[in-house]
C-alpha cells in the first residue's frame, strides 16, 4: 500500500478545532483581564503568546481554520469566537482571483453572524482587525467604509482608532445618518477634525455627544488646552454622564449591562478632565451606584476624597472593592500590612452578590477600623497632584507600573495607561492593541519587552 504524503492529508480537524477553541479562550482572558485585580503582566504575556500560537495554527489550516472558527461562532455567539473567526478569515490566501473571492466570502459569513448581535460580538471583530497583518486588514477596511452596512462601518472606524491609522474621508462618516457610525467616527478623529467635533458636540444622540467631548479632550494636547478648553470638554461630558445616569435607572437585563459599561467608561475619562477640588465630584459620587463611584474616585486620584472610599468600605457588598481602591491610591498592601479581616463563611445557597464576586477575584476583606487609623489614609499631596500608589503621578512612575517586568495587576496597569494617555498623549499605550503595537509604544518609553 502506497503511503500518503502528510501534506496531502490536509489539516487534522480535531487539532484545528482545538486551535479555534483556545484562540477564543485566550482572547477572552485578555479582554476581560483589563479589569482584573489578580491577572498580572507576566500572565498577560503568557496568554498573548499562547493566543498567537493558536492563531498561527489557524492560519496554517487556511480554509479549515476559517470553517472551524465560524462553526464555533455560530454555536457560542461570543466575542472571543468572533475574534478567532474574523482573524482566520482575514488571513486566508488571496493570491489568485478565486482565493480572493473565497476570502471575501469567508469574511462575509462571519459578519452575517456579527450583524445580528453587534453589541455582543463587534468588540471581537475590532480586535481581530487590530491583531491581523495590515495588508489584508486595510483592504477590508477600505471596502467597509464605502459599503452600505452600518455595523461594518462602525467596526472599520473603531479599528482605525485602535490601530492609530488616519481614516480616509473622515467627514463622510462624521455626517452619516447612523448615530453609531458618527460616534465611532469621533473615536477615530484627528487633530484636523476639531471644527467638525464642535458640531458633533451638539448632536441629538447622547453617545455621539459624549464621544465628541472625549475626542476633543484627547486631541488637544494638554499644554495647549488651557482651562477654558478643558472645562468645556468636561462640562459636555458631565452633561452626558448625568443623562446616562438617569437612563441607567430605567433599564434592566442586558440593556442595563451595556448602559453601565458605557457610563463607566465616560466616568473614567471625566475623572481626569475634572480638576481636583471641583465641587461637582463629591456631588456626583453621592448620585452614582457605589461601584461606579469607587472607580471614579480611583481614577480622579484626589486624596481629599478618601473619606468617601472609607464610607464605601463600610458596606458589606462593596468593602472589598473599596479596599482595592484604597490600596491602589495609597500603595499600601492590605494583606501584607495586616489590614484585612478573615473572610466569613460563604452561603452556597445565596444568590451571587458583588461581595462574593470580589472574593472570587481574590480581593481581601479590609479591616475598616485599622485602615481608618492608618497614616496613609490621611496623607495629602501638594494641591493639584493626583495620587496613585501613594505618590503623585509622574511619568517615571507610570512607566514603572506599565513595565511588564514590574508584574503589576492588569487593572492597575490599565489605570496607569489611561493616566499616561491623559497626561502625556504622545506616549499613550492601549492595552487592547496587539502585542507588537504595545511593544513599540513601550520601547518609546524606554521599556524593553
Amino acid at each position: 500500500m502506497q503511503a500518503v504524503a502528510p501534506e496531502r492529508l490536509g489539516p487534522i480537524q480535531p487539532l484545528v478545532f482545538r486551535h479555534a477553541e483556545d484562540a477564543a479562550f485566550y482572547w477572552q482572558q485578555l479582554d476581560t483581564g483589563m479589569t482584573s485585580y489578580s491577572l498580572r503582566a507576566f500572565r498577560v504575556q503568557q496568554f498573548g503568546e499562547l493566543l498567537k500560537a493558536h492563531l498561527d495554527g489557524l492560519r496554517e489550516a487556511k480554509a479549515v481554520g476559517a470553517s472551524k472558527t465560524l462553526e464555533a461562532l455560530v454555536r457560542w455567539r461570543k466575542p472571543g469566537e468572533a475574534f478567532a473567526a474574523m482573524y482566520a478569515s482575514l488571513l486566508l490566501p488571496s493570491g489568485s482571483e478565486v482565493q480572493a473571492e473565497a476570502r471575501t466570502a469567508a469574511i462575509e459569513r462571519v459578519l452575517q453572524v456579527v450583524r445580528k448581535f453587534p453589541e455582543l460580538l463587534l468588540r471581537g471583530v475590532i480586535s481581530a482587525l487590530a491583531w491581523a497583518p495590515w495588508p489584508p486588514v486595510e483592504s477590508w477596511l477600505l471596502n467597509a467604509l464605502v459599503g452600505s452596512d452600518a455595523v461594518d462601518r462602525v467596526a472599520a472606524l473603531r479599528a482605525y482608532a485602535l490601530i492609530g491609522e488616519p481614516v480616509p474621508q473622515w467627514l463622510v462618516h462624521a455626517r452619516h445618518a447612523n448615530p453609531h457610525v458618527r460616534a465611532a467616527a469621533c473615536r477615530a478623529a484627528s487633530l484636523e477634525h476639531l471644527e467638525a467635533l464642535e458640531l458633533l458636540a451638539a448632536d441629538p444622540d447622547l453617545a455621539v455627544r459624549a464621544e465628541a467631548a472625549l475626542a476633543w479632550a484627547r486631541l488637544v494636547p494638554s499644554a495647549d488646552r488651557g482651562i477654558p478648553a478643558t472645562t468645556q470638554a468636561a462640562s459636555r461630558l458631565w452633561q452626558c454622564v448625568n443623562t446616562q445616569l438617569k437612563h441607567l435607572d430605567t433599564t434592566t437585563g442586558w440593556d442595563r449591562v451595556q448602559a453601565q459599561r458605557r457610563l463607566d467608561r465616560w466616568l473614567r475619562h471625566l475623572a481626569w478632565l475634572a480638576p481636583l477640588g471641583h465641587p461637582g465630584i463629591p456631588q456626583l459620587v453621592a448620585l452614582l451606584p457605589t461601584r461606579l463611584a469607587l472607580n471614579l474616585l480611583l481614577h480622579h486620584g484626589d486624596a481629599a476624597l478618601m473619606p468617601s472610599v472609607l464610607t464605601a468600605m463600610g458596606s458589606a457588598e462593596e468593602a472589598r472593592l473599596a479596599g482595592w481602591v484604597w490600596q491602589c491610591m495609597t500603595g499600601v498592601d492590605l494583606a501584607g500590612s495586616g489590614l484585612t479581616l478573615p473572610s466569613p463563611a460563604v452561603d452556597l445557597n445565596a444568590a451571587l452578590s458583588p461581595a462574593q464576586q470580589d472574593a472570587d477575584h481574590g480581593l481581601p476583606l479590609p479591616n475598616l477600623d485599622a485602615i481608618a487609623a492608618h497614616p496613609a489614609t490621611h496623607r495629602r499631596l501638594q494641591p493639584g497632584e493626583r495620587m496613585l500608589q501613594g505618590q503623585a503621578l509622574h511619568p517615571h512612575r507610570l512607566r514603572e507600573l506599565l513595565d511588564p517586568a514590574s508584574n503589576k495587576p492588569q487593572a492597575l496597569r490599565a489605570l496607569a495607561a489611561q493616566a499616561l494617555a491623559q497626561l502625556y498623549p504622545d506616549y499613550a499605550l492601549n492595552l487592547r492593541a496587539s502585542p507588537e503595537a504595545q511593544s513599540v509604544m513601550l520601547a518609546r518609553m524606554g521599556v524593553s519587552v
